[in-house]
């Protein structure tokens, strides 16, 4: 695998180390393989990885690398692109682009310092013959959430909301997997926020022919003066403050005119797809008092949605 052309090292933290870049690339790989291959010194032996020195990919001292996990997923989202072009019944389409890390840090009223951080993921892209996974970490890490009993137990912060957001996750034949949102209040008097997070300006790809996932986002005080935040930001926050981070929602897998109306109705009435998108993007008219499908006009949408150059594929469904 080459990665010539990757930009140059930056002197902000988001370098990734060559173990960590090679790691994206076993990971990736291994992924895809059959699981009764052994993850051992052969498998590693056999990949041939070619990354030119003193670049994002490959940096040189003094490079700082602390927050190199976005870039890494970066990488393991650019490798999964370029698989899908091999192996499209194999890959899924992309995850939400990265975790995002919250760090919150200062002094309680007796001067004891605290830090807090955790690290968020939303979810998977949808796969080829499956939706995505909804609220789980990309398969490159390895960790989970923090209950929000223990922040509140712990640290200056109350854990206001946390939970799926509808309409998030790209439409698809196979879904992407949901964003997550989380809201923090601080309750000590003065502190330092810090926010690493990523897809903020682009949205987590599709794949055949499904639509992309949502953009991320951080808001200050939504209730109030709703300032948006960068991406990644540092900034001092004090007693009240909210702060209300969206991570991404990952990328859909085939036309979403394709998905069982079924699987649809199952994701309205779980909140997870709203009424409008179910009859606007998926073409399934769902009668809200009944929660039933109307297939008649199931079929006459998903119709008018072929003829009208949304789709070139009969998307009729069958009576019942």
């Amino acid at each position: 695998m080459d990665f010539d052309g990757t930009a140059p090292q930056v002197k902000g933290s988001i370098n990734s180390a060559l173990s960590f870049t090679r790691s994206a690339v076993y990971a990736c790989l291994r992924c895809l393989m059959d699981d009764g291959i052994p993850t051992n010194s052969g498998f590693f032996r056999a990949l041939d990885i070619s990354v030119p020195p003193a670049t994002l990919a490959n940096p040189v001292l003094p490079a700082p690398v602390a927050a190199r996990g976005l870039t890494g997923f970066r990488l393991a989202n650019t490798i999964m692109g370029a698989l899908a072009q091999l192996a499209p019944d194999i890959v899924p389409a992309c995850e939400v682009g990265g975790d995002t890390g919250i760090s919150v840090g200062g002094y309680r009223e007796d001067r004891t310092p605290f830090v807090f951080l955790e690290f968020l993921f939303s979810g998977w892209g949808g796969r080829p013959d499956r939706d995505g996974i909804d609220g789980c970490a990309s398969v490159v890490v390895n960790f989970s959430n923090n209950p929000a009993e223990v922040i509140e137990a712990e640290y200056p912060l109350q854990i206001l909301h946390y939970g799926y957001l509808p309409d998030t996750g790209g439409p698809g034949k196979y879904r992407g997997g949901l964003a997550l949102v989380r809201e923090y209040r601080f309750t000590e008097t003065e502190g330092t926020l810090q926010i690493r997070s990523d897809r903020h300006k682009s949205n987590p790809y599709s794949l055949n022919g499904g639509h992309p996932g949502t953009r991320s986002a951080n808001v200050l005080n939504p209730q109030k003066e709703a300032l948006a935040l960068p991406a990644k930001t540092l900034l001092t926050i004090n007693n009240g403050d909210v702060l209300r981070h969206t991570l991404a929602g990952a990328g859909g897998h085939g036309d979403p005119l394709y998905r069982d109306p079924e699987r649809v109705l199952e994701d309205v009435r779980n909140e997870k797809v709203s009424l409008d998108s179910a009859r606007e993007i998926y073409g399934v008219a769902i009668h809200p008092e009944t929660w039933s499908i109307d297939p008649g006009l199931t079929n006459s949408l998903r119709r008018k949605a072929t003829a009208s150059g949304v789709s070139t594929e009969d998307h009729s469904v069958e009576k019942s």
